[in-house]
């Protein structure tokens, strides 16, 4: 358990002058060296003083005094220490009692910095760069002066680049389209044959002259073979070499077929 601190009679006396004279708990504390409030409400009590009310009127020369600091523009937070308010809003009430207009907290700008940041908009600067020259800290505050100076704002959307007419396919094109489809030419490559961008727009051209769509293959297996160095050579010469050997291996197999049965 702790220990009471040990107060001589002559710290009591003074701690009870300092609570008398509006001194605030935290600066007895300091001077006295005593680390509890409940230190010094117990010597107030054994001394039989009345605790003071967190609402406590201020006197006249405190308010005074608080009105002079605000006027010197000193911060609240040294408004508060020097005369042991705890609250901002005491500070607010006083103000309002003696009709002191609050401070603004916009940034007073001159006329000069206003045509300055105004100028820099319209020569194309950007609106961080501005802020970051002229010490401003918040958009808003730069588009107020625009607004001030009627200065319409730049637009952000970046314009959509015009569409290209898309180029007319000719009949010539469609007849090659439509020729390579008959030879198993896979889609991507009459594409690159041809210089059409779409699959859809194949499709569409198949469509007009109605022409059935290939069948697609059912079930695909792959296997691994030995080609000659000339075979090979002829599968890359095709445009699609897997539909070139299902051609190929059926052929030969009905020829073989034919030459058994005669």
């Amino acid at each position: 358990m702790r220990r009471k601190a040990i107060v001589s009679n002559e710290q009591k006396e003074r701690i009870i002058a300092l609570y008398n004279n509006n001194i605030p708990l935290k600066e007895i504390k300091h001077r006295e060296g005593i680390h509890s409030d409940m230190t010094i409400y117990r010597i107030l009590d054994e001394f039989g003083v009345s605790r003071k009310r967190k609402n406590l009127e201020l006197s006249i020369e405190c308010k005074k005094k608080i009105i002079t600091l605000y006027n010197d523009n000193i911060p609240f937070k040294e408004i508060i220490r020097q005369t042991g308010i705890k609250s901002y809003r005491i500070i607010y009430k006083i103000l309002h009692e003696f009709r002191i207009h609050r401070k603004s907290k916009k940034l007073q700008l001159s006329n000069e910095d206003k045509a300055r940041i105004v100028a820099l908009y319209t020569e194309g600067v950007q609106i961080k760069e501005i802020m970051q020259r002229e010490g401003i800290l918040s958009d808003p505050t730069i588009y107020s002066i625009l607004d001030e100076f009627k200065i319409l704002r730049r637009n952000k959307k970046k314009r959509k680049p015009k569409r290209v007419a898309r180029k007319r396919i000719t009949i010539g094109e469609k007849k090659q389209v439509i020729s390579l489809y008959e030879n198993y030419i896979n889609i991507k490559n009459i594409m690159r044959c041809t210089n059409i961008a779409s699959e859809q727009t194949i499709y569409r051209i198949l469509d007009e002259f109605e022409i059935p769509r290939r069948k697609k293959l059912g079930d695909i297996s792959k296997m691994s073979v030995l080609m000659e160095p000339d075979v090979l050579l002829i599968l890359e010469q095709q445009q699609d070499a897997s539909i070139y050997i299902n051609k190929a291996i059926r052929y030969f197999y009905n020829q073989e077929k034919n030459m058994e049965t005669k």
